[in-house]
């Protein structure tokens, strides 16, 4: 196994000094607030107020080329729990549920709806349609 770490770390450390070298840049978006045209919110996980709307987890970098988008990162975005303002986010209709509009695929400029159980629910999450 160690053999096999070490090609792969010789290969991908040239590639990375290449692609650095033409301008393309690894984003590292935990703890800012959750961007929709930047971040594809896979999970929404119950954290304390103040880190309500911000990423609490990369599960997959993103990258940009320049000032462009090459894919956008795979982010878990913390929901306040017993957050006061949750009761004035927009509801998709559903009792406890909370909704927020993200990139399809990460860069089709489409959007997905997420939907999330807030606070005393199961934590079921569902993509529910196309916007």
């Amino acid at each position: 196994m160690g053999r096999e770490r070490q090609g792969l770390e010789m290969i991908a450390r040239p590639l990375g000094e290449v692609l650095s070298s033409e301008g393309v840049e690894t984003m590292d978006p935990l703890g800012t607030r959750f961007d929709p045209h930047q971040h594809y919110a896979r999970q929404i996980r119950a954290v304390a107020a103040e880190r309500d709307g911000r990423v609490v987890e990369v599960l997959r970098r993103g990258y940009r080329h320049q000032r462009r988008l090459l894919r956008s990162a795979d982010v878990v975005v913390g929901q306040g729990a017993g957050d006061p303002a949750a009761s004035e986010r927009p509801s998709d209709g559903l009792s406890g549920r909370t909704s927020f509009q993200t990139p399809a695929g990460g860069n089709s400029g489409a959007a997905t709806k997420v939907s999330a159980t807030g606070g005393e629910g199961d934590g079921h999450r569902s993509q529910a349609s196309r916007a």
